[in-house]
């Protein structure tokens, strides 16, 4: 399996920005060796919201074929895509790839 994590740090205040952005179906939800898409959030801190996305794939092939696909080509042509404004309270923002070594689940 093949997981890319992106890590963005928002100033608070920007939760319902951070809600509605990621609420919305993405792209890859209809691609072939996508598994699934977890946004997760920690609100701990008094000064930030850390935003983590973890996407996964059934390898790093079906990863580069989804890159290399039609619909995520024209989407980064289009300039008007939400993918390409500045999301509203945005301090950082890091991805990482890791491929799985293993995956434990709860046993009865």
């Amino acid at each position: 399996m093949y997981v890319i994590s992106r890590v963005l740090t928002f100033k608070k205040g920007y939760r319902d920005h951070i809600e509605n952005e990621f609420m919305k179906e993405p792209i890859m939800k209809k691609h072939q060796g996508f598994i699934r898409r977890d946004v997760l959030i920690d609100d701990k801190d008094p000064n930030v919201d850390v935003v983590r996305i973890l996407i996964y794939w059934e390898n790093k092939e079906a990863f580069y074929r989804f890159e290399g696909s039609p619909e995520h080509i024209a989407m980064h042509r289009d300039k008007k895509h939400t993918h390409h404004h500045i999301h509203e309270g945005l301090v950082d923002i890091k991805r990482e790839s890791y491929q799985m070594l293993t995956s434990d689940v709860y046993e009865k």
